[in-house]
């Protein structure tokens, strides 16, 4: 199951998280995939090293696979640019 969350952008954090809005996308995910580009270092890794907004990847890239009606799995790829 893949589910969209939407959290109001207000403060405290805790606070805007019980007024999240949570439903699903899709109940057909087999599986999600992320990889990171690391610019500095010129390679693409499955694990996000640093926590810290100097630490972003520039890019990540994401592949879901998803089944069809009929049980056939469809994989579809995207990247996102990060900027801090």
């Amino acid at each position: 199951l893949l589910i969209r969350e939407e959290i109001p952008n207000r403060q405290p954090f805790d606070l805007a998280c019980k007024d999240a809005l949570r439903f699903p996308i899709t109940t057909q995910l087999v599986n999600l995939e992320f990889k990171f580009y690391d610019k500095t270092n010129n390679e693409w890794s499955t694990e996000w090293e640093g926590q810290k907004a100097a630490n972003l990847p520039t890019i990540v890239q994401f592949t879901l696979w998803l089944k069809s009606d009929k049980g056939r799995v469809t994989s579809y790829t995207s990247a996102v640019k990060l900027t801090p």
